[in-house]
C-alpha cells in the first residue's frame, strides 16, 4: 500500500511540514529574580493564575509576583541588580 503524497512538494504525507498538523506555540515565559523557592502558602500564579499549593516551585518576578515554575524563567542574578 503507497502512503499518499503531498500535491505541493511531492513528499510522502508523513514527512511533509506542509501536511503535517502544526504544534502549538510554545508559551513565553517570565523572568524571575533569584531561584525557584518551595511555596509556603496556596495561592494562584500570577502569571497563568494556575492554583498554587504548598511545596510546588514558584519564582518572584522583578514585578514582585509570584509564578508557577512553568511560567518562570530564572535567568535573573540578583548580583546584577546590585548598581
Amino acid at each position: 500500500m503507497s502512503e499518499t503524497v503531498c500535491e505541493l512538494t511531492e513528499l510522502p504525507v508523513s514527512m511533509c511540514s506542509h501536511c503535517r498538523p502544526k504544534l502549538p506555540p510554545v508559551p513565553e515565559r517570565t523572568a524571575i529574580v533569584g531561584q525557584l523557592i518551595a511555596a509556603r502558602y496556596a495561592g494562584h500564579c500570577g502569571e497563568c493564575s494556575e492554583l498554587i499549593v504548598e511545596g510546588d516551585l514558584i519564582g518572584c518576578t522583578e514585578d514582585g509576583y509570584w509564578i508557577c515554575e512553568h511560567c518562570a524563567e530564572p535567568e535573573i542574578d540578583l548580583r546584577d541588580l546590585i548598581p
